[in-house]
């Protein structure tokens, strides 16, 4: 009975727990792609800060030319500032991801020989 119970634990840990795991794994990668909006944000990176901006009247008019393209120009470099920011955050983001899911599968597989170590030397340190 424990013999079947200890097989099917171990038959489990090291098949569908995986599974799980990596799916668990997966959808947060997911999350935090679509949750920065990484490529969204790629795809509009020159594109100016929350769309704001001039437009220019119809005469011709140098000045206002100028000023237009002078407040039009800034939005963009501070759209580019603020949408790479963002990108590089969830960077990190993901890359933190991925290295505490390395973490936990390397965890998730020495478990059972850690627990069955400490039971050993709990055990020692009784006797």
């Amino acid at each position: 009975m424990v013999f079947n119970l200890i097989f099917y634990y171990f038959g489990w840990h090291y098949t569908k727990a995986y599974r799980d795991i990596f799916s668990l794994w997966g959808n947060f990668l997911n999350f935090f792609y679509n949750f920065f909006s990484i490529r969204i944000l790629l795809s509009t990176l020159f594109s100016p800060f929350k769309r704001m901006g001039e437009e220019r009247k119809r005469a011709f008019d140098f000045e206002d030319m100028f000023s237009v393209a002078i407040v039009n120009t800034i939005m963009r470099v501070v759209g580019f500032i603020v949408k790479s920011t963002i990108i590089i955050t969830g960077a990190v983001a993901i890359i933190a991801v991925l290295i505490l899911g390395l973490v936990s599968l390397i965890a998730w597989t020495l478990a059972p020989v850690l627990l069955i170590g400490i039971f050993a030397l709990g055990v020692k340190l009784i006797i």
